[in-house]
C-alpha cells in the first residue's frame, strides 16, 4: 500500500492556509460561481504556497450555455496551466479533458462500485460502495482509489430552483437560506451552484465521519470541506493524522462501506 494521500475539495480559498496546504495531497476547487474571475482567483493564490496538484471540480449538469462557459475558462492559459486537471462527474467532461489536453480525476458523480472504467490516476469511489466489493478491485492496493472519509453528502442534484418554488426569485434568493425537513424532523441544507444557470445539491442533514475506522480504511481518504471553515478543516486533518481510531464529535453518520448491503 503506497503512503496514505489526502484530497480535500473546498468551495473558497478562505478555507485555506499554508497548514492545511502542506497537510494535502490533491486540492479540488468547488466553487459557487463558475466564472474566469473565480477560477484565476482560486489558482494564483493556492500557487502562493507552491502547491500544483489543483483540481477543477466540474458539475454533474452541465447545459450548453454552462459550456460555453467552461469551455471559456478552460481555454483561459492562465487558469490551465495551474490545473493539475479537472474532476469528472459526468461524461461530458471528459471531453473538455481532451479538447484542452487536462489529466482526469475521476469524482463522485461518476459513482464508482466497481473496477471498471477506471484508467484513471485518481479515483473517488461510490459512497455506496462496500468495503468487501472493494477488495474485490483487482488493482485496489495499487492505485489512487480515494473513499470520502468526511463531509456533507448530496443526497439529490436538482436543475430546478428549489428556490422558486418556494416563492423566493433570482433578486432575493441570496437572502434566504432554504432548508428542506424530513419526516423525521431531519433537517437538510441546500447549495447551489451557479454556471450560466443554477443547480442545487440537497445535503445531509449530518457529515460522514469516519475517524472511528480510520485505520481500518484502505483507500486513500478524500474530506469534502465544502461547508467547512479553515479552523476546523485544521482541526479535522490533525484527528484524521493522529494515532488510533477516535469517535468523532457530534451528531455523524458512518455510511456504507462498513455495512454489507448485499
Amino acid at each position: 500500500m503506497k503512503n496514505r494521500l489526502y484530497c480535500i475539495a473546498v468551495k473558497s480559498s478562505s478555507q485555506l492556509s499554508a497548514e492545511i496546504t502542506a497537510a494535502v495531497d490533491y486540492i479540488i476547487f468547488s466553487p459557487e460561481e463558475y466564472n474566469e474571475k473565480t477560477i484565476l482567483s482560486f489558482v494564483n493564490y493556492v500557487s502562493c504556497f507552491e502547491f500544483k496538484n489543483i483540481y477543477l471540480d466540474l458539475p454533474v449538469i452541465a447545459m450548453s450555455d454552462d459550456m460555453k462557459i467552461l469551455r471559456r475558462m478552460l481555454g483561459n492559459d492562465k487558469i490551465r496551466e495551474r490545473l493539475a486537471g479537472i474532476v469528472a462527474n459526468n461524461i461530458y467532461a471528459l471531453k473538455l479533458s481532451e479538447d484542452f489536453g487536462l489529466n482526469v480525476f475521476k469524482g463522485l458523480g461518476m459513482n464508482t462500485l466497481n473496477d471498471n472504467f477506471c484508467r484513471f490516476e485518481n479515483i473517488i469511489l461510490s459512497p455506496e460502495l462496500y468495503e468487501g466489493d472493494y477488495r474485490q478491485f483487482k488493482d485496489w492496493d495499487k492505485k489512487n482509489y480515494f473513499l470520502c472519509v468526511y463531509g456533507y453528502m448530496p443526497l439529490m442534484t436538482m436543475a430546478h430552483c428549489p428556490y422558486q418554488v418556494n416563492g423566493f426569485d433570482c433578486k432575493n434568493c441570496r437572502g434566504a437560506k432554504l432548508q428542506y425537513k424530513d419526516e423525521l424532523n431531519n433537517i437538510m441544507n441546500i447549495r447551489r451552484t451557479k454556471i450560466a444557470g443554477c443547480y442545487f445539491e440537497l445535503l445531509n442533514s449530518v457529515p460522514l465521519n469516519l475517524l472511528k475506522y480510520k485505520n481500518k480504511i484502505k483507500p486513500h481518504f478524500h474530506f469534502d470541506m465544502r461547508e467547512t471553515s479553515k479552523e476546523n478543516i485544521t482541526k479535522i486533518l490533525e484527528k484524521f493524522k493522529e494515532p488510533g481510531n477516535k469517535d468523532p464529535d457530534g451528531k455523524h453518520t458512518a455510511g456504507l462501506y462498513f455495512k454489507d448491503i448485499k
